[in-house]
């Protein structure tokens, strides 16, 4: 397979949340596919619309949604977990508990290590770290889509060295660029998306403006030593830090779209340090566990990660017990509530569903 072949087949491998020297093979293969055959959808209203549509199901069955009411302890009882505990010291019981704020989140951060060892539940799957994170440069673009040259369509941007043999190959680019992401280059592998250009409602709400995110895959430690610092209140080098990378993905952007100099009105950027602190992920990771090999090949890890925990009444759901991507990680949620209620009810729901589709 020629290098410029192997580039081409692995262009879209930040999708994967992973170096594409690193991801699974199924993963790589999955979202090339996924995207460029199968294509994809996007809510109209934009993404606040799914839980616009989801609270009133879960409230018209007796449930309730809870807002900022941020998870500090897992209850247990008798080796049980029996409820979780607020940050604000309000305890709330249930028959059946579900995480979904990921594997190392909920072992590391929620369970009381005290009455749990490690042998039981270990706090680190062996063998897989969290996934990599995200510096993302948000911009509010002012102008006609047309005029600036953007569709619905994504962007992939896959630096490539020229070989002796003619061919060119993405491998030392991308080795150069995590070695030292500011500095080996300007061009630096990203993603360009457009979740205004997504949206069917938009255009009719804000006339002339584009919103646009670009993604550069990063690690945590290129930020780690400011960790510690709280968001919005971090010292000066971090901010520097910050408007560095800005610039310089900027400037890549307007070699790519010309159009837009003069017409950037907004320019936000955020670094895995983001990531963490409002999504409460382990290490910014911006797709829960990575998605190497062993994440979905090793018996062990997949029997660590499995929904149904070694904690009576304790359960997982979330993109870690199966895969990440929006549709996927939703799809967890019906494979674990099956597991809940066991073959016999499962069977029946999928019977009663395969049932409504026929009908329709």
């Amino acid at each position: 397979m020629s290098e410029a072949l192997q580039a081409l087949l692995c262009s879209v491998w930040i999708d994967t949340g992973s170096r594409p020297d690193e991801a699974s093979f199924m993963m790589t293969a999955c979202v090339f596919r996924g995207l460029a055959m199968e294509g994809a959808c996007y809510p109209r209203g934009s993404s606040k619309v799914l839980a616009e549509r989801l609270v009133p199901v879960v409230e018209r069955y007796g449930g309730r949604v809870l807002v900022r009411a941020q998870v500090e302890k897992l209850l247990l009882r008798d080796g049980r977990c029996v409820g979780v505990r607020l940050a604000n010291g309000h305890e709330i019981f249930a028959s059946k508990i579900i995480s979904s704020a990921g594997y190392h989140a909920t072992m590391q951060k929620l369970l009381p290590v005290e009455e749990v060892s490690d042998e039981v539940i270990p706090r680190q799957v062996p063998g897989v770290k969290d996934s990599y994170g995200f510096v993302m440069l948000n911009l509010g673009l002012r102008g006609e889509p047309e005029k600036l040259g953007v569709t619905n369509a994504n962007s992939w941007y896959v630096p490539t060295d020229p070989t002796t043999e003619g061919d060119l190959e993405m491998w030392s680019p991308l080795r150069r660029f995590f070695e030292d992401p500011l500095h080996s280059s300007k061009d630096i592998p990203l993603m360009v998306t457009f979740p205004s250009m997504k949206d069917q409602a938009w255009a009719q709400k804000h006339p002339g403006k584009v919103s646009c995110q670009v993604l550069i895959l990063a690690k945590y430690e290129w930020f780690e030593k400011w960790k510690d610092q709280p968001c919005e209140h971090r010292d000066g080098a971090y901010e520097a830090l910050k408007a560095k990378w800005r610039d310089l993905v900027l400037e890549q952007m307007y070699r790519m779209f010309p159009a837009w100099k003069g017409a950037v009105e907004v320019a936000d950027i955020s670094t895995p340090l983001t990531i963490e602190h409002y999504l409460r992920a382990t290490r910014g990771g911006a797709v829960g566990l990575d998605q190497t090999g062993p994440r979905y090949t090793d018996p062990k890890v997949l029997n660590i990660l499995d929904c149904v925990t070694k904690i009576p009444n304790l359960y997982l759901t979330g993109q870690d017990t199966f895969m990440c991507g929006v549709t996927l990680a939703q799809l967890t949620g019906v494979i674990t509530a099956l597991r809940m209620v066991g073959f016999v009810e499962s069977f029946k729901a999928i019977a009663q569903s395969v049932l409504f589709l026929r009908q329709q």
